[in-house]
């Protein structure tokens, strides 16, 4: 994507209490063709005012209530522009960003506001998940081993792309020895601080685990409490509080979630994730109006993008159940109020262009019956004729 533009036709188009954001005809095919996941988990971001995307090296930013404005910034690491962004993490005067270097590596940097300046870039292998800003810290989601480069990069000095039993043996012993967790706590700088929700899965178990890269959902409310979905444990809510660990949690019972099994090997791991629908993927947590809203689909097998039926639930933060259902549109971010968005893409066939739309509405309307495909349609309708 070379020309980015995001662009609000209408302005605060509201529909009753839902919000409409239409990505813009001026964006490039390859944008409009995105899947759905490569939004999800951080790859937009939303604040009160502006939609934060990005792709390549460049960020853009566009007023949520205005048609123009639109900032495109270009950024490079060390001089170089040849990186993608998958996740992005505006904060008062920085940003933070998940990209790939062109190695098949996964790397986290830190990139002043004024100047663009880019202050630190480190290794962070594992899913590329969401990213939150809290009390001067960055919390980084997706599974990670610390010590896993180390070990690639081990097995590459001694010998060369292939990988010998010996060291294969070897790199085994990483997930023997070595802790994993869903939740990466760094400091301003990027120092690495903290982790959240230990893996307990150790040895093949823990290896079949990762090979899966599931998404480890999340989110922080404004009094520190971090709420989790312990997706290695089945469909559990844990709740976290800083410096104390866990101080609560509740399993979700919903009779459509196929929990991973108790142990995994690196055999049924990759069996599982050429399966369709073989086990369920939570993909989204947002803790709002005191509620839990979490969001799963049935697996399906890559490059395959998860489809309808998305699940949801919706949970008081004691694991009381509000109500639970199927929504006919995935939930792919949350602005810093009390929003999620679905997203909605109308194909254009051989002679028309693709359209994307973000559905903005309260956790409540959802409770409330709103979040159905008639009334979200009818709402996408009445904005395309205005």
């Amino acid at each position: 994507m070379k020309s980015l533009i995001v662009v609000l036709l209408v302005t605060c188009s509201l529909y009753g209490n839902i919000e409409i954001i239409e990505l813009s005809e001026e964006l490039s095919k390859s944008v409009i063709k995105k899947r759905w996941t490569s939004l999800a988990s951080g790859g937009l971001y939303l604040d009160s005012l502006s939609l934060y995307l990005s792709d390549e090296n460049l960020i853009y930013i566009q007023s949520r209530d205005k048609h123009s404005g639109v900032k495109v910034l270009h950024v490079s690491m060390n001089g170089s522009e040849a990186f993608k962004v998958i996740r992005i993490l505006p904060t008062r005067t920085s940003f933070y960003l998940t990209l790939f270097m062109g190695n098949g590596r996964l790397y986290l940097s830190h990139v002043e506001r004024e100047g663009l300046t880019t202050k630190r870039v480190i290794e962070k292998h594992g899913y590329a998940g969401k990213m939150s800003w809290f009390n001067e810290r960055v919390y980084v989601g997706g599974l990670y081993w610390p010590e896993y480069a180390g070990y690639l990069d081990k097995f590459k000095a001694q010998s060369g792309n292939k990988i010998s039993e010996m060291n294969r043996r070897s790199y085994e012993e990483l997930f023997k020895t070595k802790g994993g967790f869903t939740l990466t706590v760094y400091d301003n700088a990027l120092a690495r601080v903290d982790s959240v929700n230990e893996i307990s899965r150790t040895g093949e178990d823990a290896h079949g685990f990762m090979l899966l890269y599931v998404p480890q959902p999340y989110d922080i409310n404004t009094e520190g409490d971090i709420f989790l979905i312990d997706n290695e444990k089945g469909y559990v809510v844990k709740r976290y509080r800083t410096n104390q660990g866990v101080v609560s949690e509740f399993k979700i019972e919903n009779q459509n979630y196929m929990r991973l099994p108790e142990i995994l090997t690196n055999t049924s791991a990759k069996q599982l994730k050429v399966s369709d629908k073989g086990y369920s993927v939570a993909y989204g947590l947002y803790e709002k109006q005191d509620f839990i809203l979490s969001c799963f689909y049935q697996s399906s097998p890559p490059p395959t993008v998860p489809e309808p039926p998305f699940y949801y639930d919706v949970s008081t933060k004691t694991g009381e159940l509000v109500k639970n259902g199927v929504l006919p549109y995935p939930i792919v971010g949350e602005d810093e109020k009390e929003k999620v968005f679905f997203y909605k893409k109308i194909e254009g066939g051989w002679f028309g262009r693709d359209r994307v739309f973000l559905i903005g509405m309260t956790i409540s309307d959802i409770i409330d019956g709103k979040a159905t495909i008639a009334n979200i349609d009818a709402a996408v309708i009445k904005y395309i004729s205005n």
